[in-house]
């Protein structure tokens, strides 16, 4: 690994933060934000199946219906492969519902797998994979 101890801290707070824009811009349903946290090339794995770039990942989230959610993680690990490059897990739990009291919220819990990379923008998630935990 070529870099020393303040880039890692630098590293894992890019990350870290990464990781805390995705589940606001999820919630706040920041569509165009939320593909910006992404690389071009990207690949996100979520229930839906992969998505590759921020295109497929813009009509994944256009054909999604309007919900209210909160999702919460936690358990946030991180590995610097590189100055450019880093892998990490984190445990998730989503509430997700329509705002309607009378219908009930879904419930998600998890891990996310993640690929980060630096670009010309700062960190990006360069590919993410939901798993799902069997409760």
């Amino acid at each position: 690994m070529d870099v020393n101890g303040a880039d890692v801290l630098e590293i894992n707070q890019a990350c870290a933060r990464l990781v805390a824009l995705y589940c606001r811009y999820v919630d706040d349903g920041d569509h165009a934000a939320l593909i910006d946290l992404w690389t071009e090339d990207a690949v996100w794995t979520s229930i839906a199946g992969p998505m590759t770039g921020h295109g497929e990942i813009a009509r994944y989230l256009a054909s999604k219906p309007a919900t209210v959610s909160r999702h919460l993680c936690g358990n946030l690990l991180l590995d610097v492969i590189d100055s450019d490059n880093a892998v990490g897990s984190c445990d998730f739990i989503a509430l997700i519902g329509t705002g309607d009291p009378d219908r009930p919220v879904i419930q998600k819990a998890g891990r996310y797998e993640d690929r980060y990379r630096r670009t010309a923008n700062g960190w990006k998630f360069a590919a993410r994979v939901m798993r799902l935990a069997e409760l």
